[in-house]
């Protein structure tokens, strides 16, 4: 029997580290671990089945953003507007504090606004390794992308800030919890089916609403889902995304490794939505099995595998589970489903809410068999420990 690629132990979470592009020549073996394998549509579509789980969009002032028009401009430049330098915040108003995250390019720190008091998440460019053309523009890229994001599960950039030696980007602190380490603290490595929807479900919102603005995200993976206080996702990282016509084609080589989709892996065009449909589906598969549908002994056997679409799904794993895991890990992009089908599958769209009120008596109102087989458990498994208490 084959060795299943569980959950490893969390690194400190990267928070919003953007990386580089891994080459197809890359060895890749190295950083190939079980799960974390090296971080105005005007209305925002919700399902009617899942008013609980859906979050409210709530309008806010936002702090002046700074668009980068060029990424080296000093901060003596008279800017074109003398009102400007009056609005726009100075890095010095912030005092940093541990450090968060670190990639390749940049470093992502915790820090307290002086006056507010309030805490956000810095990410820090040092111009120094800017050092190409390239460089340079997928900073301005990413700047581009977050300041058009305004979505509940999307992270808010919330001002850029372009010095002589550094870009700033700062954003809201959501906290150091990941849907990676949220997995590695259950014993199973896995989530049940209640949990594992609404989590997805929040997850594919997301993603739905960024494919309405044209923006593919190229790396979803657990890393890059933080969990708020309130247990509500935030998709972060988004340092390989491009933004482009649904219909429009690319070839760069990015993402993680375990995610990526077989067009990646081949060295030819390919639409971008769709390879976020198959991250996706990859995701699902490890929420539900604590493990991934592809493992290799090396990167090459990785890739092998990916190229040939075929995966096991564990019979424990639901029917309508299964089969829109399958619809998303497929190997022709043109067959896979939009964030809309997604949302619209059996196993989402039929989720019945379970109300805190709800006990044995009430187990006949659902409809949805899986599901009540489900809060039979749960109901069973709180009954048994609220009796050891006793």
């Amino acid at each position: 029997m084959k060795p299943r690629a569980l959950i490893s132990k969390p690194k400190p979470a990267s928070h919003i580290i953007s990386k580089t592009p891994l080459p197809p020549s890359a060895n890749l073996s190295a950083t190939i671990s079980p799960i974390k394998t090296p971080i105005r549509s005007n209305t925002v579509k919700t399902s009617s089945v899942h008013p609980q789980l859906t979050a409210k969009i709530q309008s806010r002032p936002r702090t002046a953003t700074l668009k980068l028009d060029d990424i080296r401009r000093p901060d003596s430049e008279t800017p074109a507007n003398p009102e400007e330098k009056k609005t726009q915040s100075k890095i010095e108003h912030y005092v940093f504090g541990r450090q968060l995250g670190q990639g390749a390019y940049a470093i992502v720190r915790l820090a307290t606004h002086r006056q507010s008091k309030s805490q956000f998440a810095v990410k820090t460019y040092e111009k120094s390794k800017l050092t190409d053309v390239r460089r340079k523009t997928g900073v301005k890229r990413e700047i581009s992308i977050l300041q058009r994001l305004d979505h509940p599960y999307t992270i808010k950039l919330i001002e850029a800030l372009d010095g002589p030696k550094q870009v700033n980007l700062v954003m809201e602190y959501v906290g150091p919890s990941s849907l990676h380490g949220y997995l590695y603290k259950k014993a199973s490595r896995k989530l049940d089916d209640l949990e594992a929807k609404k989590f997805f479900q929040q997850i594919v919102q997301g993603i739905e609403y960024c494919h309405s603005k044209n923006i593919t995200h190229r790396d979803i993976k657990l890393e890059n889902i933080l969990l708020d206080k309130d247990q509500n996702v935030k998709i972060i990282d988004f340092g390989f995304a491009t933004c482009m016509a649904s219909t429009k084609t690319t070839r760069l080589f990015c993402g993680t490794p375990s995610y990526m989709a077989p067009e990646i892996l081949s060295n030819k065009d390919y639409i971008g939505n769709p390879v976020d449909i198959w991250a996706l589906g990859v995701l699902l598969f490890v929420m539900l099995c604590g493990f991934f549908p592809f493992k290799g002994a090396n990167d090459r056997d990785l890739y092998k595998k990916i190229m040939s679409a075929n995966f096991q799904i564990p019979e424990y794993v639901s029917p309508t589970a299964q089969e829109l895991i399958r619809m998303m890990i497929q190997k022709d992009p043109n067959h896979r489903p939009s964030c809309k089908e997604i949302l619209e599958a059996p196993w989402l769209a039929l989720t019945e809410i379970v109300e805190p009120w709800l006990n044995y008596e009430h187990l006949h109102e659902l409809k949805d068999i899986e599901i009540k087989d489900t809060v039979a458990s749960e109901l069973a498994s709180t009954r048994a420990t609220e009796s050891v208490k006793s």
